[in-house]
């Protein structure tokens, strides 16, 4: 197998397919996307005190080349009764954020709200 993928690599280098080549090299997984996202809900969020952030979805859109990462938090101050809220979690209100990131520049684009359809 080691050495299929040695070969394969040759051809690719060889060919000068350097566009095939450098997009492999910068192509983003899923795991990176997410952690993008995720850091950049914090900063935008960060005087908001947000809790229980978490992926909710990771869609790649390949005709924008571009992750779509949906995230859910909490905030105490959308919430009323914060006393039964911090003993109990699950009755905190959840947000939904959509964060899109162009695959190419890995840079976050914009943070929209998730609409159900």
């Amino acid at each position: 197998m080691a050495t299929r993928t040695a070969h394969v690599w040759r051809l690719l280098s060889a060919d000068a397919d350097a566009a095939k080549v450098a997009h492999l090299e910068k192509a983003m997984d899923v795991l990176e996307a997410v952690s993008t996202a995720k850091k950049h809900i914090l900063k935008v969020f960060e005087d908001e005190k947000i809790l229980n952030l978490g992926l909710e979805e990771a869609f790649f859109a390949e005709s924008q080349s571009a992750w779509h990462i949906t995230l859910g938090f909490s905030r105490f101050w959308d919430n009323h009764k914060v006393f039964a809220q911090i003993l109990h979690p699950s009755l905190l209100k959840r947000e939904y954020k959509i964060v899109e990131i162009p695959e190419n520049d890995k840079k976050e684009t914009s943070v929209r709200n998730y609409c159900e359809s």
